[in-house]
């Protein structure tokens, strides 16, 4: 059984798998981020549309990554609850990964949400479940990020 406010030093149980430190820090997070896409849509100009599309982007990519904790929890699908609060997440990721991409160009957009997903997932897995960084895959978080930078500049 998940303690959904389990202390940092009890987040690896007793039979090694590795817990989160908090799932209702997770929930929180996505609110918090619902809510920064939900000011930015209201906006107007270039700024307004540049801020929109960046917490669309980064809002998508962190309930996806979010959804990815809940796979990782559900023990292959087999936990039901669980696997409806995945569905969740990737679902409200989907929405608004949609909406930003009416903004910009498929192939552009889906590949800085994966990124941004992809380097989300490797800080929660380090945080959350103790799962190791070494130099070669910060090195590689570092290339995804220029990759990012460089499909949006360009």
């Amino acid at each position: 059984m998940i303690d959904p406010v389990q202390p940092v030093e009890d987040r690896i149980a007793q039979d090694g798998i590795a817990r989160p430190r908090s799932l209702a820090a997770v929930v929180g997070g996505a609110a918090v981020t619902a809510e920064a896409a939900r000011r930015a849509l209201s906006g107007a100009g270039p700024e307004a549309d540049y801020l929109r599309f960046g917490a669309l982007v980064l809002g998508a990519a962190l309930l996806f990554t979010i959804g990815g904790i809940f796979m990782k929890l559900s023990d292959g699908a087999t936990k039901p609850l669980v696997s409806c609060v995945m569905a969740i997440f990737f679902v409200a990721g989907a929405i608004l990964q949609a909406i930003a991409m009416r903004g910009g160009d498929l192939g552009v957009v889906y590949v800085i949400v994966l990124g941004v997903e992809a380097v989300l997932a490797m800080a929660f897995g380090w945080y959350f479940f103790a799962e190791s960084l070494s130099l070669w895959k910060i090195g590689g978080a570092a290339l995804i990020v220029l990759g990012i930078a460089t499909l949006r500049f360009s």
